[in-house]
């Protein structure tokens, strides 16, 4: 059985990625690694939106990435997988198997780890901009404000 999800997020800045994941314990870039492990056999028994063939990624590249995240104490691994598109990057993992604990650390479809870069993606590009981004969260909501650095 496998079950090979995509993230619906572009990961355009791969520096971005990398700064984030001590957010994320346990969580471990792989440089240039070009296998990620998964089941190894794609059964054809998984077809919901978050299946990754809808989402671009060829069956047959199932496995193949660029580079890798591994998760301590976790066999299955997230491939960081080029997009055919050309605009980044996609996330691509197993969620069967111990593959589960992928989705628990970087959130079911990857929301965590994609609020994670885009709230650090918006902090970079508002610093370029002159402006300093501060969150406070306040009964389970997050409010962002740009604030000018002062000169």
């Amino acid at each position: 059985m496998s079950h090979v999800v995509s993230s619906e997020a572009v990961f355009a800045d791969l520096e971005i990625l990398k700064s984030i994941l001590p957010k994320f314990p346990g969580l471990h870039w792989r440089e240039g690694q070009k296998k990620y492990h998964w089941a190894g056999r794609w059964y054809n028994d998984y077809s919901k939106e978050d299946a990754a063939y809808k989402r671009g990624i060829d069956v047959k590249d199932y496995g193949k990435c660029e580079h890798a995240l591994h998760l301590d104490n976790t066999t299955y691994e997230i491939g960081v997988c080029k997009r055919k598109d050309g605009k980044g990057y996609s996330l691509v993992w197993d969620f069967v198997g111990d593959g589960y604990k992928l989705s628990d650390s970087i959130g079911k479809n990857g929301e965590r780890i994609m609020c994670a870069y885009a709230e650090e993606y918006a902090r970079r590009h508002a610093q370029e901009m002159g402006l300093m981004m501060t969150t406070t969260v306040e009964n389970g909501d997050t409010y962002v404000e740009m604030i000018p650095l002062q000169q």
